[in-house]
C-alpha cells in the first residue's frame, strides 16, 4: 500500500513539473504607451512653429502682427531758416509762417546780418549789391550838403549810414528840418563797404556809383 501512495506522489510531481515547462511565458511591458496630442512637439523633439490669431509673422508675440507691405514714411528735410538768404520757413507763433530776413525791401537784413557781411570784406571793398537794413538810429545825427550821416544799431552791433539821402532818393534833407530823430526805427538802402582810413576800419552802410544808392527807405 505505501508503495502504491508513494508512486501516486512521484507521477502527480512529475505531472506538475510537466505542466509547468511546457507553459508559455509572456512579458509585460510595464512603461506605457505614450499619446502624442496634436501640435504637442515636447515629446517628439521638433518645435513646431506658433502662429497669431491674425495670421501674422509666426515668430512674433502673441497679439502683434506685422502688415504685409506696410513701411514708415521718410521724414521731410527741414533746413535752417536762420541764415540769411534762406528759402525755407517754419510756422511762428499763431502758426503763420516766417520767412528769413534776406536784405529786400520786404525783408530787410537787422543791423547784425549786415554786420556780418561787412566785417568779411577786405579793405575800402563793398558788398557789390544794394541791401535793405532796418536798425535803430543812435547818437548824434550829422549833416552835410543835403545828407546824413549816423549810427545805426540793433543792440547788437551798429553800422555807420553815411551820406543818406531823403525817401525820393534826393540830397535834399535841410538841417533843423529832419523828420526823424535819435531812437527812430528806420529802413536804410545802401550797399555795406569795409571803409578804411589811416588803418582804421569803419563798417558802413553807404552809396556806391554802379552798385547802390543809400536813401530812407522806411
Amino acid at each position: 500500500m505505501k508503495k502504491i501512495l508513494l508512486s501516486l506522489f512521484v507521477l502527480m510531481g512529475l505531472g506538475l513539473s510537466a505542466c509547468t515547462f511546457n507553459k508559455p511565458t509572456t512579458t509585460t511591458n510595464t512603461t506605457d504607451p505614450q499619446i502624442v496630442q496634436p501640435g504637442d512637439s515636447s515629446n517628439t523633439g521638433t518645435t513646431e512653429p506658433t502662429t497669431s490669431a491674425e495670421g501674422g509673422d509666426p515668430t512674433s508675440e502673441p497679439g502683434t502682427t506685422s502688415e504685409p507691405g506696410s513701411t514708415s514714411e521718410p521724414e521731410e528735410p527741414t533746413s535752417d531758416p536762420t541764415e540769411p538768404g534762406g528759402t525755407s520757413s517754419e510756422p511762428g507763433e499763431g502758426g503763420e509762417e516766417v520767412t528769413p530776413n534776406d536784405g529786400t525791401l520786404e525783408h530787410p537784413f537787422t543791423v547784425s546780418e549786415g554786420y556780418a557781411i561787412a566785417e568779411l570784406l577786405e579793405a575800402n571793398a563793398d558788398a557789390g549789391a544794394q541791401y535793405f537794413t532796418t536798425g535803430v538810429v543812435t547818437g548824434e545825427i550829422s549833416f552835410y550838403k543835403g545828407r546824413l550821416s549816423f549810427d545805426f544799431t540793433d543792440g547788437e552791433h551798429t553800422l555807420r549810414v553815411y551820406n543818406m539821402n531823403n525817401e525820393e532818393n534826393k540830397a535834399s534833407y535841410k538841417e533843423g528840418e529832419i523828420n526823424f530823430k535819435t531812437g527812430d526805427t528806420l529802413i536804410v538802402a545802401g550797399t555795406y563797404k569795409n571803409y578804411v582810413k589811416d588803418d582804421v576800419s569803419t563798417l558802413e552802410i553807404c552809396y556806391v556809383k554802379d552798385v547802390a544808392n543809400c536813401y530812407r527807405a522806411g
